[in-house]
């Protein structure tokens, strides 16, 4: 190899040295020369990244639908069907139906007097065929409507009408204590109102 290329090569390595050796005495020299954190320095720091994180997960939170608009009764009946199935509104004890048939098997009733009451109250008892959204399953069953006498009627419903149901075939306090119910009881639907195809996560319910 020619001496003058030698010479060359020999100058280059000598530089690149050089400059990687300076390269890593500087780093070392501010790893040095960097200010140690106090304790209360690294929580503080640390308490910053965990609020900045809360923060946006709650904006994040903020950010979703609180309010679910559906364009049917039945795509609000078919989203309580899937995501509804402990139920809704207080303490869970209401369930999503629709109403199937006409009204049939009208007949009154006058209700038990308790203490304190003044006046007799009768009531018109209905009967309808409806489909209940009932903990993830679809049952189709006889429910029963009590509209009082001598309030102001209200309208029959309608076929596809979107109401709210509740079980009376098991016992309230087992519906607060979670009690599984005993399926060789038959189900005792009540209807309790219409309610509109809009759902308010923030309430857990329906709009009546």
């Amino acid at each position: 190899m020619n001496s003058d290329i030698k010479a060359f090569l020999y100058g280059w390595g000598i530089l690149i040295g050089f400059l990687v050796i300076r390269y890593f005495y500087r780093v070392s020299q501010e790893k040095k020369n960097r200010p140690k954190m106090t304790n209360q320095e690294v929580y503080n720091a640390a308490s910053a990244i965990v609020n900045a994180q809360r923060k946006e997960s709650e904006e994040k939170e903020n950010n979703k639908p609180q309010i679910l608009y559906f364009k049917s009764n039945q795509g609000a009946y078919e989203f309580a069907l899937v995501s509804l199935m402990n139920g809704f509104g207080s303490m869970n004890f209401f369930h999503t139906g629709i109403i199937k048939g006409k009204p049939f098997g009208k007949k009154k009733e006058v209700q038990k007097k308790i203490k304190g009451d003044v006046e007799t109250v009768t009531n018109e008892i209905s009967k309808y065929k409806i489909k209940v959204a009932y903990k993830g399953k679809e049952i189709e069953v006889v429910a029963t409507r009590t509209d009082d006498l001598s309030a102001e009627k209200k309208p029959a419903y309608k076929v596809g009408d979107l109401i709210v149901v509740t079980d009376l075939s098991q016992k309230l306090k087992d519906k607060v204590f979670g009690k599984a119910r005993d399926e060789s009881l038959d189900y005792n639907f009540m209807i309790m109102s219409k309610i509109k195809p809009i759902y308010n996560v923030k309430k857990m319910d329906f709009d009546r």
